[in-house]
């Protein structure tokens, strides 16, 4: 039997099994004011309020929002059936009109859409897709797959700060070669300084500089993803991680996870951005997160540390998976290279 026709028979005419081209690297196709970006949502369902929320976001980055045909379907949790999200990603692709592709939220559901990504339409149509969370499927399929450099940054309803716009603006709008520095974040420091939230604490966990390919992302994607055909590590990196609303002993299994898979020999920094909501419930035995993170990474014998502006945080800054970078924990600095 014909496993191809048979899968799309199965699943529906958006679905492929296809083997993906060879690329030895993408060239990038940054914004300019006025592009037509794609809207969807290939994970979790939306509300109306998020959608115009989103809608006003990119409007206000002098974009113009095109939303997918789908875009505010539900099943279940999901938005819409595993062919209609597939639908609204292949279609944002293949429009030539559209510039980028911006995910309105993660939730769950990626993971169900990569064994069915068209890899020669997504090829031959090459842009930008944006969003974190769940998204992190999505960018590794397409960065192992393709080697496509797309950008862990805020989804379209996420907040747009002062800090967040800053740091989104010069990948959004830039150009391959250009140096961007993302540093730490004061509004995010006042909210362990002044407002006593532990998980925004900023700490070294191992002093030192690397140098590196960024790869990382969720951290609950991340150990889903490890071992299978869908994310590989081949070059010196720098690892960058974060998570939320997960108990300090997930976190700990997960970890535990990632770096049994993970090339240790190619590891050469660990960045954790803000595990928001993770902390060890009051009269419980657990350890801290503190203490998870501090025992997890310190072992690793890199330069590390946590507290990085990223995460499922309002003040968050944009990551192009796969650009090289530096980083020194005696200055709290990434110093991005856009590939």
């Amino acid at each position: 039997m014909d496993r191809r026709n048979f899968n799309k028979t199965l699943l529906g005419s958006s679905f492929y099994i296809m083997s993906p081209k060879s690329v030895s690297g993408q060239k990038n196709n940054y914004l300019s004011a006025g592009d037509r970006v794609g809207m969807i949502c290939p994970a979790g369902i939306i509300s109306q309020d998020r959608l115009d929320k989103s809608l006003n976001n990119i409007k206000a980055l002098g974009l113009e929002p095109v939303l997918g045909k789908h875009i505010l379907e539900t099943s279940g949790y999901l938005a819409g059936s595993d062919a209609n999200r597939l639908d609204d990603l292949h279609g944002m692709f293949e429009d030539k009109s559209i510039k980028a592709i911006w995910c309105i939220r993660g939730g769950y559901g990626c993971t169900r859409l990569l064994p069915y990504l068209n890899y020669d339409v997504i090829s031959n149509n090459r842009k930008l897709l944006l969003g974190y969370s769940d998204v992190t499927a999505l960018h590794h399929a397409l960065y192992t797959k393709l080697g496509m450099h797309s950008l862990h940054s805020p989804v379209g309803a996420s907040d747009m700060t002062d800090f967040t716009l800053n740091h989104l603006k010069p990948v959004l709008f830039g150009k391959p070669g250009d140096r961007v520095d993302v540093g730490i974040s004061t509004e995010n420091d006042d909210l362990f300084t002044a407002g006593g939230k532990s998980t925004f604490e900023r700490y070294t966990i191992r002093e030192g500089a690397c140098e590196g390919i960024l790869w990382g992302g969720n951290l609950s994607l991340l150990a889903a993803l490890a071992g299978t055909e869908f994310t590989r590590i081949k070059k010196d990196f720098i690892l960058y991680v974060e998570d939320i609303e997960e108990a300090p002993y997930r976190i700990d299994r997960m970890l535990t996870q990632l770096f049994q898979w993970i090339p240790q020999a190619k590891l050469k920094g660990v960045i954790c951005g803000v595990f928001e909501g993770c902390e060890r419930k009051e009269e419980s035995n657990s350890f801290t997160l503190k203490e998870v993170i501090l025992d997890r990474v310190a072992r690793l014998q890199v330069p590390a540390v946590y507290g990085f502006p990223f995460g499922h945080i309002s003040n968050q800054c944009t990551i192009p998976i796969g650009a090289k970078a530096g980083f020194d924990t005696r200055d709290f600095k990434l110093k991005i290279t856009l590939p």
